[in-house]
């Protein structure tokens, strides 16, 4: 079955944190209505060697799935579409793996290290 993100235009929340209990490296919001993801990391992640790819946690233990890179130094904002919204829309919660420079890992299957995760509130 398709997941389809909550109609109304429902705002989802995470604060992303180092996975050694560490510091807070991203703190995004997610739009339902207009797919819109707003992504604010801190200066902790710019810190960190590799590139940071973004990851949506899927429910019921189904993976994950690859939103993409984005530069640790910036605030950025892209739009989801069609079953990325979805799934966003759904996610229970958010990753960030580190990539080596150049290297697209595959959509389901990060190849770096997975260094923080959040769960997603609803506002």
């Amino acid at each position: 079955t398709e997941l389809v993100a909550p109609t109304g235009g429902v705002t989802r929340v995470a604060t992303l944190a180092l996975s050694d209990g560490g510091d807070a490296v991203l703190t995004l919001a997610y739009d339902t209505a207009t797919g819109q993801l707003y992504l604010s990391p801190t200066p902790t992640l710019a810190g960190e060697a590799g590139v940071p790819h973004l990851w949506l946690v899927l429910p019921d233990d189904g993976g994950v799935q690859l939103v993409g890179a984005f530069e640790g130094g910036r605030i950025d904002t892209r739009r989801l579409g069609g079953t990325l919204a979805g799934l966003a829309g759904q996610a229970p919660a958010m990753a960030i793996s580190l990539e080596a420079p150049g290297v697209t890992p595959a959509d389901d299957t990060p190849q770096g290290p997975v260094i923080a995760s959040g769960e997603l509130q609803s506002l």
